[in-house]
């Protein structure tokens, strides 16, 4: 084997070199920013979902306070429609409580249980239903005996 002229092969020399300081400093520059811009959006957002639920709690107190006047409105509607029943109810009770009485008095009056010929209902006699005829008649002699016809007993 020749390898030329009696030089012994040299390993290459690697050296390994990072980005420069400039590159670092720029690096490091583009990352704060996106840091700051990221938190601006973060606490833009934050506060716009603070308002929100903010909104929505004071819509819901006002929903809740409407729903109680509701409440408290149909209860007083109730109340004053069952005073209203129940007074009907014994007002009806003591005018069915006198016509009661009335009705007791006229019952034992002279006269009172006797009635008006004119205002009897007629009633007739009770008639017997016709009853239709019945329509199936069973003859004998009807069917000529045949294979086919009635009961047939093989052996």
């Amino acid at each position: 084997m020749c390898l030329g002229g009696g030089q012994q092969p040299q390993a290459p020399q690697v050296v390994y070199r990072g980005p420069s300081d400039d590159d670092i400093r720029r690096n490091q520059a583009s990352l704060d920013t996106f840091s700051q811009q990221m938190q601006t959006q973060q606490d833009t957002f934050a506060a716009s979902l603070q308002q929100q639920i903010d909104d929505a709690d004071k819509q819901f107190a006002t929903l809740q306070s409407q729903f109680d006047a509701d409440v408290a409105a149909a209860t007083t509607a109730a109340d004053d429609a069952s005073a209203a029943a129940t007074a009907q109810g014994q007002s009806d009770l003591a005018a069915a409580a006198a016509q009661g009485l009335v009705d007791q008095a006229n019952i034992t009056a002279p006269g009172a249980n006797q009635s008006n010929p004119a205002d009897q209902e007629q009633v007739q006699a009770i008639q017997p239903k016709k009853k239709p005829k019945k329509g199936l008649k069973l003859q004998s002699n009807s069917v000529a005996a045949s294979a086919g016809t009635g009961l047939n007993f093989g052996v």
